[in-house]
């Protein structure tokens, strides 16, 4: 099972905690896990499953049921909404197209992309699948701005795991965000707790798509970037993000955007330069600005710095 013996190294202290008949496990191990949805709708929780079947057609049926099945544990709920139903799907190759109904494009725009990133990250597990693209009433969805959203994979997004494990690191960070005409960057210093099994180059990007603390500053990064890839060598990030970041819809200059990235990368011991490439090419542009080699801190970008520690509650 593809890039599961991670995950079940995590899971080694986790509660156990069996439900009914018919419903998924909460368990230490499994063949899979399932991404459900938290109680509030902000984070997923990752619920070990054992298939009942055996090949792969019937794998997604079967993981597409659980996944919008009603649960019975106070901590989740099920990640399709009630409302949502599939139309179809079709598995060729091992590229999966899931068909939703008109009402998948009601689902708010803040709660979509989690729910999408669940479906995709479970079904990505099995043998056979290895990108899942999205239809509604047979047309692809599309991203804020109307661009097509295409194929995806469990590389495709940062996920915020609650993982029903404790949080058991936290580090002080220093992340840059633009000001409020978007043309420099703020820079903000925020604890945070996370889990010791996610690269913290991973927790800064995910706070980076997040609102700051900080007043008149806001993400340098749209909550619809994806990143794609992700590796670190010899103190390079090497990082690729999908076409989102071409498009954004936010108000910030290229270089707001880049140096965002780059300077709160560049603040971890472990980062002195970063290299950005968009769907894997290191020449594409950022919006009008093509991208260049490899990138160092830019501080001349920075026209608001903290005084003191921003603490995350």
């Amino acid at each position: 099972m593809k890039r599961m013996i991670s995950f079940l190294l995590l899971c080694t202290f986790l509660c156990s905690l069996l439900v009914g008949c018919g419903t998924t496990s909460i368990t230490n191990t499994g063949d899979c896990y399932i991404y459900q949805l938290d109680t509030d709708g902000d984070a997923l929780v990752k619920v070990a499953y054992n298939y009942k079947t055996e090949d792969a057609n019937s794998r997604v049926d079967e993981m597409l049921t659980e996944l919008k099945r009603a649960s019975t544990d106070a901590e989740y709920q099920s990640t399709i909404p009630s409302a949502v139903d599939v139309n179809a799907y079709v598995l060729a190759d091992t590229e999966l197209t899931i068909d939703f109904t008109s009402t998948y494009s009601d689902l708010a725009y803040t709660l979509e992309p989690l729910i999408r990133s669940a479906i995709v990250t479970t079904l990505c597990q099995i043998d056979g699948v290895d990108t899942v693209s999205f239809t509604v009433d047979g047309q692809p969805i599309v991203d804020a701005d109307g661009n097509q959203i295409g194929a995806m994979t469990e590389d495709s997004f940062i996920i915020d795991f609650t993982n029903r494990v404790k949080m058991d690191q936290s580090a002080d960070l220093t992340l840059y965000y633009a000001s409020k005409d978007g043309n420099s960057l703020v820079q903000e210093k925020r604890e945070v707790e996370y889990n010791s099994n996610t690269p913290l180059a991973k927790v800064v990007l995910a706070e980076l798509m997040k609102d700051p603390q900080t007043e008149d500053a806001h993400p340098a990064i749209s909550s619809d970037v994806n990143v794609t890839g992700y590796a670190l060598s010899e103190g390079i990030c090497y990082l690729t993000l999908d076409a989102g970041i071409q498009n954004q819809s936010i108000n910030v200059s290229d270089e707001v955007a880049i140096y965002a990235i780059v300077n709160s990368l560049i603040e971890l011991d472990s980062i002195n330069k970063v290299q950005i490439t968009v769907e894997g090419e290191s020449e594409s542009a950022v919006q009008t600005s093509q991208l260049s080699g490899l990138y160092e801190k830019n501080m001349n970008m920075v026209s608001q710095f903290v005084e003191e520690d921003v603490n995350e509650e």
